[in-house]
């Protein structure tokens, strides 16, 4: 770390900060909104065998690598035999 950045850390423990962790809200805000993860669900409850190319057209505003997020690790869906089935334990 420089100097320079050294010196800012020092003036911002000695205003009172207490950690080095960022301050929640800091950072870009998210692009999915409400309604656009309501749509991505609404299209693979309509078509489980839809691929993401596919859910890509249906929604082209977002890319696929953030459709790739919102299905996986938001919605919870994960492919099991070309289908999009909610994740969990199959048992």
């Amino acid at each position: 770390m420089n100097r320079q950045n050294v010196m800012k850390w020092c003036r911002h423990f000695c205003e009172g900060r207490t950690d080095v962790h960022d301050e929640q809200g800091t950072g870009r805000p998210s692009v999915i909104s409400d309604a656009l993860f309501q749509r991505t669900e609404e299209a693979i409850r309509t078509n489980r065998r839809l691929k993401l190319k596919e859910l890509h057209q249906i929604i082209p505003e977002v890319s696929m690598t953030t459709l790739y997020e919102v299905v996986t690790v938001r919605l919870g869906y994960r492919k099991l035999c070309e289908h999009w089935v909610p994740g969990g334990n199959l048992l």
